[in-house]
């Protein structure tokens, strides 16, 4: 949305008055002032004020994303992967590493569908980080073998699951199946150029 607001602007200029504008901008200055105040005071806090809330693990994602990249420098030979967009951009972000989206994750999840081939990673070795605890099964069918550890970084608790030979085909019956029929289920009618069809052209072809 924030293309459009040039021409807010621009239409705003054109019905107001000169004073009814500096009104405006007197209010909005002292807004921000206001807003940027209590931001400064939230990020003055200690983190640990935080423990009890149920966002607290994203609250050190966010926050202390290099230390847990820190740690995860010490796991050679797997490619790294979070179970959603925004952790994985995070952790991408801090640890300047290419780190891909594991499972189905939302809708934001398919900008990484630009990014990740999934074909390529067959055989090889996934390292997935989550916030949240999970059951081993929902893992295990996408890997010859899988082992689980735990990390702790300012009292919250991180989980890491290794998989080992990764099965592309198992992975593309039980998750780029139902990605496509979720997210691009788009009309016939609809044109789609070559460019525009890397999901179905990468995974699809022959379908």
């Amino acid at each position: 949305m924030i293309s459009f607001y040039p021409f807010m602007y621009i239409l705003v200029f054109h019905l107001l008055t000169h004073d009814e504008l500096l009104k405006s901008l007197k209010f909005i200055f002292f807004f921000s002032l206001a807003h940027l105040a209590a931001i400064a005071v939230v990020l003055a806090l200690p983190v640990s004020l935080a423990k009890n809330n149920r966002q607290y693990n994203s609250i050190i994602l966010s926050l202390h994303s290099w230390e847990i990249v820190e740690q995860l420098k010490a796991v050679n030979g797997f490619t790294l992967a979070a179970t959603s967009y925004a952790d994985a951009a995070i952790l991408e972000f801090a640890g300047e590493r290419r780190v891909i989206v594991f499972g189905q994750g939302s809708h934001h999840a398919r900008h990484d569908d630009l990014l990740t081939d999934f074909r390529a990673l067959a055989g090889g070795n996934i390292l997935i980080l989550r916030k949240s605890p999970y059951s081993l099964e929902q893992y295990a069918p996408f890997f010859r073998e899988t082992e689980t550890e735990r990390m702790e970084i300012k009292d919250a608790i991180f989980y890491l699951i290794k998989g080992y030979g990764f099965d592309y085909e198992t992975y593309r019956k039980q998750t780029l199946i139902p990605i496509k029929e979720k997210y691009y289920r788009i009309p016939a009618w609809l044109p789609m150029p070559t460019q525009s069809r890397y999901f179905f052209n990468r995974y699809f072809e022959q379908e």
